[in-house]
Parts: structure tokens; sequence; C-alpha cells
């Protein structure tokens, strides 16, 4: 059952709706006007011709040329109707298409250090189907058809109708109201299901991207049945509520219908009777039969207005909870790192003191972190999972903020320095590897966009070559113009690494973190990888965050348990300790349980 909404949360929430974008509202709206002025002379000319042939048959006169006359009205007449139907049309998918716009401008920027509840398919759904298609009616047939335009035929009917006769305008507004009636006691219900349908929505849409993402786990674990059984509910469970919702529906157009019927019959029975006592025109009363539907529509309207409202606003709150996410604060207006504020005192790159950081109330997962990773260094962080190494490398990105201690990046403090500067220094090599679907070529050349102007075809090559993913760029036919698929699909993990480490280089940055570099990578990706880091550390300052021992010539190994960095030195230094990290390695080389 959907969620009681108060007027004043309804209106709160519609308001805010109808200013998101005064302007591009404000156009919707007058598209709404345009197209229902034409729509009522249209309704109106029909009943001005059943008047006249019925009038004309009474007197035995050929109606033909006035018939003619009406068709070429009513052709003409759809010029404006559908100026006004293009007007509101391009004010919703502008609408549409801004909030949609704002919902992945918020969720890019939100707040990570703030937890929220909204999963990867909640959140399709709520661009899809919340501000797709609901939002959107609203902004083009639910504003304009279902409220704006029956208003103002409707009004306009009824002053037709009583220019006729007043009786009939009583007449009219009682089968109105019970038409209203009817429709009210089934949208009610209609508009609860909806709702319903919507969460229904959300959890399917959350299901296929489950399934989507995991088909290899899937397979692996001969799941398919179980998953597709899961699916196979979700997916009966919403067709149940569409058909519950449908045939509600289709019962209030019955009765709909029915209403329309008993109008039309009596509005010829009362016309006879009126007519006989010489109080209307017979004819005149053919005008009011079609204008009748205005009314009923209007009344129809009046009767649905706030179940629709509350509908439009559960979608509505579903869309600002995403716009409304706390987002992390740019400090836009604070200086950026530059060559004239550069300090780099002892050789330091990037420095942490004294670091805690925790997730709201829950225990510290990093505790008293001092860190100085020197410029050109060469750094690895090791421990467990859960040992805080990703919470680490996500403040020294600035994604996470520490409840306390200070982070300086080339002697600037991080908490006086813009997020876009700062960042700008970095360069992020994720576990997953993340491509776009675009070509190979843009994918490497993504890392410079927003930093700088577009790189040339020689910085993305040069960038590849040193990432050593040039030589199988050149095998495939469109080179460097190749698609890489859905999610890099086309390349192997080894090969989508090295494209993402190139991405990493033609940004420029001074810094480069690899999360996990070598977690999924076979022997020959691991042989590439080493190739890749040796050519890099003589010009970069190097981070890599792994559970793994990684034998190789680094410069400082860091270890992290609990939270604390426990040891830091050489691979010998650390091995001679015989500690935490002498103990690490006992258990991946050796099999040693050290839990």
């Amino acid at each position: 059952m959907a969620e009681k909404y108060s007027k004043k949360r309804v209106y709160k929430l519609i308001k805010r709706l109808c200013t998101f974008d005064l302007k591009t509202f404000g156009i919707s709206v007058l598209g709404a006007v345009i197209t229902a002025i034409p729509w009522y002379v249209t309704v109106l000319l029909n009943g001005v011709l059943m008047r006249t042939v019925t009038d004309n048959v009474y007197r035995g006169i050929s109606t033909w040329k006035f018939i003619i006359q009406i068709i070429i009205a009513l052709i003409l007449l759809r010029i404006p109707n559908i100026f006004g139907y293009r007007l509101n049309a391009w004010g919703s998918i502008s609408l549409v298409s801004k909030l949609q716009e704002k919902i992945i401008q918020k969720w890019i920027g939100k707040d990570e250090n703030k937890l929220n509840n909204i999963s990867t398919g909640d959140l399709l759904s709520r661009i899809i189907k919340d501000c797709g298609d609901i939002l959107g009616d609203f902004y083009f047939q639910g504003l304009g058809l279902k409220i704006i335009e029956p208003l103002i035929t409707g009004v306009l009917g009824l002053i037709t109708i009583f220019l006729i006769d007043f009786r009939l305008v009583i007449f009219s507004l009682i089968i109105g109201l019970c038409s209203a009636a009817v429709s009210s006691f089934f949208s009610g219900s209609i508009q609860n299901l909806q709702t319903d349908a919507m969460k229904v929505h959300s959890n399917t849409t959350q299901k296929f991207t489950d399934i989507i993402k995991g088909i290899a786990t899937i397979k692996t674990y001969g799941s398919e049945e179980k998953m597709i059984w899961d699916l196979n509910s979700q997916c009966i469970s919403a067709a149940k509520i569409g058909l519950k919702a449908e045939t509600k529906n289709q019962l209030a157009i019955f009765f709909s219908s029915l209403f329309e019927m008993i109008s039309i019959v009596g509005y010829i029975l009362i016309g006879l009777y009126l007519s006989q006592k010489k109080y209307v025109y017979f004819p005149d009363v053919m005008i009011a039969i079609p204008i009748q539907s205005l009314v009923s529509n209007m009344l129809k309207m009046i009767g649905e207005f706030w179940n629709y409202l509350v509908s439009v606003s559960v979608s509505a709150e579903r869309i600002f909870e995403v716009i409304d996410l706390e987002q992390e604060d740019d400090r836009a207006e604070r200086e950026g790192i530059t060559e004239d504020n550069i300090d780099y005192t002892n050789n330091v790159m990037v420095e942490l003191k004294d670091v805690n950081y925790k997730f709201s109330r829950s225990q510290f997962i990093l505790k008293d972190i001092n860190l100085k990773i020197m410029r050109n260094d060469l750094l690895t962080i090791v421990g467990d999972s859960g040992s805080g190494k990703t919470t680490l490398i996500k403040i020294i990105l600035g994604v996470l903020v520490p409840q306390s201690g200070n982070i300086f990046m080339k002697g600037q403090n991080f908490y006086d320095t813009s997020l876009f500067s700062w960042r700008s220094n970095i360069s992020y090599v994720q576990q997953e590897t993340p491509l776009f679907d675009r070509t190979i070529g843009e994918n490497i050349a993504l890392g410079a966009l927003g930093r700088r102007k577009k790189p040339s075809f020689e910085e993305v090559e040069k960038a590849a070559k040193l990432a050593n993913a040039h030589d199988f760029i050149m095998k495939f036919p469109k080179q460097y113009d190749a698609p890489v698929g859905e999610l890099g699909s086309n390349l192997s993990f080894g090969q989508r690494q090295r494209i993402v480490i190139a991405r990493a280089l033609v940004s420029n940055s001074d810094i480069i973190i690899f999360d996990e570099p070598t977690s999924s990578l076979d022997y020959e990706g691991e042989k590439q990888f080493y190739l890749t880091i040796e050519k890099l550390k003589k010009i970069r300052t190097i981070v890599i965050s792994t559970h793994r021992i990684i034998l190789n010539s680094y410069s400082k190994i860091i270890v992290l348990y609990n939270g604390e960095i426990v040891e830091m030195g050489t691979h010998e230094s650390l091995m001679t300790n015989k500690g935490r990290y002498y103990e690490l390695f006992y258990s991946q080389f050796n099999g040693k349980n050290t839990q």
C-alpha cells in the first residue's frame, strides 16, 4: 500500500517540480493552453455541425456547403493544436533531460563519507521509470492533458451550455459529477497499485543488473535456474500488480463510457422536453451533446486531481532524494596547486599527519596515520582485506575526508586547496579497470579531458607505448579506433589494465595510484605490469595498494593492520624484522595460516 502523503508534503513536491526550471515549465504550460483553445473550438464546431444538420433536415435545406466549411475549419484548427503540442512536448523533454542530467551530476558529486541506501538498479529505475515515464508524463500529458486542458475546455463548455439554457447546466453537472465520482472511486486504488508497481520495478531492475553483471559467477556455480526463478518471481509480482491496475482501469473506462451514453440519451430527452415547452430550440441542444464530454472531463479531473498529484509526488520524492544527496565540498573558491605555490620541502610529494577516519558512528578504520610519500617514490601499501588500504587510498584521492589530521600535497594543505586541483595531480587505476563503450583511443584520451585540452593522437600513442599497450592495439584492424565493447568486453583484463594505465599517463598527473593491480592478472599480465612499473618509476610517483606481496625493487613498503601502520621499510628489512609483513609473506608463498 502506498505511503500516506499529507497535502503540505504533496504541494511542496509539486511546487518544486514546477519551479525546477521555471522558464521551460512556462513554455510547457503555454503549449498546453495553446492546445486547449483549438480543442474546445473543435468540439464546439462538432456541436454546431450537429445543430445545423438537425435544423436543416427539419427545413429540408442542403448542408453540404456548410459541412465543407466546417471540415476546412477543423483542418485549420490542427495547426495551432500541433504547435501547442510541440511546445508542450518540447518543454516536457527538456525538463526531463535536465532532471536526469541533475541526477547524474549529483550522484557523481555525492559525498562518499555519507552512506545511502540507493542501489544501482534503484538509481536506474528512478532515472528511467520515475523521471522518464512518470515525471515526463506530468510535464507533458499530465500537466497539459490532465489538468490545464480539461480545466480550460470544461469552463468554456459550461459557459456554452449555460448560454443555450441554464437548465441544461444542472443536468450537465449531475452527469459530470456522477462520472467523476465513479472515476475517483477507482483512481485511488489504481494510484496505490502504480506506486507499488514502481517499487517492484526498482527491485526487478536491480535483479536484471545483478544477473547481467554476474553471468560468469552464475554459470560457474550452476545457479542459472535459481537466478532465473528469482527474476521470474519478481516479474510475476510486477505482472500481478499491473493486471490488477489494468482491470480497475478498464472498469473505470466502462463506467465512464456508460455515463457518456446516458448523457447523450439524457440530452435528447431533456432537449425534446424543453423544446416542447418552448424553453429552447431543439437543434441548439445538439451543440451541448459533444460539449458535455468537456465538462465531464473537467469534473473527472477534479475528482482524480489529488490522487494524480500523490502519484506524481511519489516519483518526485524519489528523484529529489537523489538530487538532495549531500555533496562533497569541492572548495572551488580555494587556491589550486600551481607552480608558484609548490613546496617540495625535503622532496615530499604527499604527507599525512595524524590522520583518523571512520564511517559515521562506526569504529575508526584508520588510526593515527603518519606517512610521507616522496617525489618519484615507489610505495607499496600491504595488508589483509579490511585492513584499511582502500580507505587510505580514497583519503589521498580526496574522496574521503578524515575526522582528524592533515593531508598535504606538494606542501599545500588539502583543506586549503580546491578539490579539482588536488585530484588533477593524481591518476587512479582501479582494480575493476573501468572502460567506456568507446574506441581505445577515446578511452585513453579521457584521462586528459576535464584537466586540460583534448590530447593529440601523438600524446595518446606515447602514453600507450609507456603503458606497454601500443603493440597489442596495433594488432586490431582499426587499431586506436577499435571499439572496446561494453565495459571493455572485447579485451582481456591485462589489456584493459594497460589502456587504463595509458589513460592515467595521458593526464600528466604526478602521482599514479594502483589499487590491487595484479589480483586478476595471469603470469603474462603480471609480467607486462612489472615492465610498465619499471618505466613509470623513473618519471612518476607511484603508490600500489595490494593484499598480495609483490616481489620487486620498491623503495618503500608500509604494512597496514587493523587500520594502523604497523611496519615500514624495504622488503629485506621487513623480512629481517619477522613482523606482520613476514607473516603475510609466508602466508602467501608457503600457505601458512596467520589468522
